[in-house]
C-alpha cells in the first residue's frame, strides 16, 4: 500500500491537499471515481464512513452502522405495489401480495413506515333467512422502521360464502369459510370468522362470525384485532369503531346489524375498513376491505372482501 501524503500526485490533476484547519481535501479537477460493488458483493467489515457505488441499487452508498444512501436522499427510496403521494407522504397499495423493497433509506435520516394491515373477510351463511354474516378480517396499524431488503407483503382473499343451504334434516351445511391472513414486517392478521347457521356458531378469526337465529353464538375474535360476532338472537355490542368488527347475527328481525368497522385515511382518503357482515344483509362485502360477507337465504353473493395492506412514509 503506498501512503499518500500532502502534496502527492497520484494521477495527473488529482492529488491530496490540507487544508487551513489541516483536515485533508481530494483536489479533483476532472472527478473521483468512486469505488464500486454490488449489494452481493459489498466490503464484508466495512468501517464506519465507507462508501462508494452500489450498481445493483444505482446509488452511491455509504456504511454508517448500516448501508445507507447518500446522494442527497432525503426520505425513503422503495418500490412494490401501486405507488401513489399525498402531501409530503409516498403511499404503496398492495391489494395483492407482492413484495416492498427498500433500495436507499437517509443517512441518519428517518426510516419509519406507517401501515395497516387487514385481513380477508370471512363467508356470510346460507340458512333459509337466519344466515350469519362473515366477521370481519384482523385490522392492525403501526409503524415499523425499515433496512435497505426485501419485505414479503401477504394480502388474505375473502372467505367463500357458504356453497350449499343449510339441511334442517341433517344439521349440515349453510357456513363459509374464513378469510385469509394478511401479514407484512413480521405482523399476521388473522382471516374473519365465518358466519354461522341455526345450528352451528359463527367461527372465529379476526373478528368472529355472526351466529344464526336459533341460540348459535357468535364466533370469538382476536385480541388487538377485531371483536367477537353478534350473538342470536342478539346484536353484536362489540363491533363499533374499533379495530375489526364482528358478523351480525342471522335473523329475519330488526337485529341484521354488525360491527361498523373502523376509518383510516392512511391512504389518503378515508377509509372504512373492516366492517361485519351483515346477517340476512342486502349489501355485499366490497374487495379490499376485510369486510365480512353477508348472511344469505340462498348460496351465492356472499363472499367476504379480500383483505388490503397500506404502506406510508415521509418523502421529504
Amino acid at each position: 500500500m503506498t501512503t499518500i501524503t500532502t502534496g502527492t500526485t497520484v494521477q495527473t490533476g488529482f492529488s491530496v491537499e490540507a487544508d487551513t484547519s489541516g483536515k485533508f481535501q481530494i483536489v479533483a479537477p476532472n472527478g473521483v471515481v468512486m469505488p464500486s460493488w454490488t449489494t452481493a458483493n459489498r466490503p464484508s467489515t466495512p468501517s464506519n464512513g465507507t462508501f462508494g457505488v452500489n450498481t445493483t441499487l444505482n446509488v452511491l452508498e455509504m456504511y454508517y452502522n448500516n448501508w445507507v444512501t447518500v446522494q442527497g436522499l432525503s426520505g425513503i427510496e422503495a418500490t412494490g405495489g401501486t405507488i401513489t403521494t399525498s402531501g409530503n407522504y409516498r403511499i404503496h397499495t398492495f391489494t395483492s401480495s407482492g413484495t416492498f423493497s427498500v433500495t436507499g433509506i437517509p443517512a441518519g435520516g428517518n426510516a419509519s413506515v406507517e401501515y395497516l394491515i387487514v385481513a380477508g373477510g370471512g363467508g356470510g351463511a346460507t340458512d333459509g333467512d337466519v344466515g350469519g354474516g362473515g366477521g370481519a378480517g384482523g385490522m392492525v396499524t403501526g409503524i415499523f422502521s425499515v433496512s435497505v431488503q426485501s419485505y414479503a407483503i401477504v394480502v388474505g382473499g375473502g372467505g367463500t360464502g357458504g356453497t350449499n343451504s343449510y339441511t334442517p334434516a341433517t344439521g349440515t351445511g349453510g357456513n363459509g369459510s374464513q378469510g385469509g391472513n394478511s401479514s407484512a414486517f413480521g405482523v399476521t392478521c388473522i382471516g374473519g370468522g365465518y358466519g354461522g347457521t341455526r345450528s352451528q356458531a359463527g367461527g372465529s378469526g379476526g373478528s368472529g362470525g355472526g351466529g344464526g337465529d336459533s341460540g348459535a353464538g357468535g364466533g370469538a375474535g382476536t385480541a388487538g384485532q377485531g371483536n367477537a360476532g353478534g350473538n342470536a338472537p342478539g346484536i353484536n355490542t362489540n363491533g363499533g369503531n374499533d379495530q375489526g368488527a364482528g358478523g351480525g347475527k342471522g335473523s329475519a328481525a330488526s337485529s341484521w346489524i354488525p360491527g361498523s368497522g373502523l376509518a383510516s385515511s392512511i391512504s389518503g382518503t378515508e377509509v372504512t375498513y373492516a366492517a361485519g357482515g351483515r346477517g340476512m344483509g342486502l349489501t355485499t362485502a366490497q374487495v379490499n376491505t376485510g369486510n365480512g360477507g353477508r348472511g344469505g337465504a340462498t348460496t351465492g353473493d356472499t363472499t367476504g372482501g379480500s383483505g388490503i395492506v397500506i404502506l406510508k412514509y415521509l418523502i421529504n
